[in-house]
């Protein structure tokens, strides 16, 4: 399998889960490009269908893209403000994506949402130096995509 963005074959699985239904899910990210998709497959020799957020589906403009860069929300109230995933926006305040905007506005000397980057030791989850939720890649930078990040 390759990352259904970049192509790369450098990728991790972070979550893999039997549903109710039978089905495998299985949440995958691309060490390249940072980008997340989840396959679904049933059987062992199924062919998985490979589901991932809608980063590319909505187009943004230069104004709304700074405006995500340099917003003080949380990325899950600007993700539905912006109708995108909360993934998108991760990407996006880290310079993933748009990654010339925020050189940008570096250069300019903005106050960039992301530098004050969320760590996992911040989070009222952190406990003995892991994840209280178990996530395996969970450290570093990760709570700035992490839906479950409480202030501590």
């Amino acid at each position: 399998m390759n990352c259904p963005s970049c192509k790369s074959e450098n990728y991790k699985a972070i979550d893999s889960r039997v549903l109710k239904n039978g089905t495998r899910r299985r949440r995958y990210v691309c060490k390249d490009c940072k980008e997340r998709w989840t396959t679904f497959s049933t059987g062992k020799d199924a062919e998985p269908i490979v589901r991932f957020p809608p980063v590319a589906n909505r187009r943004l403009s230069l104004e709304q893209v700074k405006q995500i860069m340099l917003s003080g929300k949380s990325t899950l109230s600007l993700a539905a403000e912006f109708g995108i995933s909360h993934q998108a926006i991760s990407q996006i305040r880290l310079g993933h994506s748009y990654s010339y905007v925020y050189r940008q506005l570096q250069e300019e000397g903005c106050a960039l949402a992301s530098s004050g980057c969320v760590l996992c030791d911040q989070c009222k989850h952190w406990e003995q130096g892991a994840c209280g939720f178990g996530f395996p890649d969970a450290g570093d930078d990760f709570a700035t995509d992490c839906v479950l990040f409480e202030v501590a």
